[in-house]
């Protein structure tokens, strides 16, 4: 969070005064952004670990999965076996 916030502090004290007196924005103003900054890197790291979960669930998914056809296809072997050791 402050090395984010650190680099908009830079690049805010970074620009040049755009009025007569030299101040650039108010005190409210840069609560503002600080604020917006926070929020930025909260919505950051929000999205990392949805990302995260998200991978974590699609592999626990693709297991479930695989183990599913895997045991579809067992039930299916032994119901030919079944069928094939019937008398007709």
């Amino acid at each position: 969070m402050t090395d984010k916030k650190t680099d908009l502090n830079y690049k805010i004290a970074a620009m040049e005064p755009s009025t007569s007196s030299g101040i650039l924005f108010k005190k409210e103003d840069m609560q503002v952004i600080n604020q917006a900054a926070d929020s930025l890197e909260y919505y950051e790291n929000q999205n990392k670990l949805l990302k995260t979960k998200l991978r974590q669930l699609t592999d626990k998914y693709n297991e479930l999965k695989h183990q599913y056809n895997k045991i579809w296809e067992e039930n299916h072997n032994i119901r030919i076996v079944k069928k094939a050791g019937e008398i007709s």
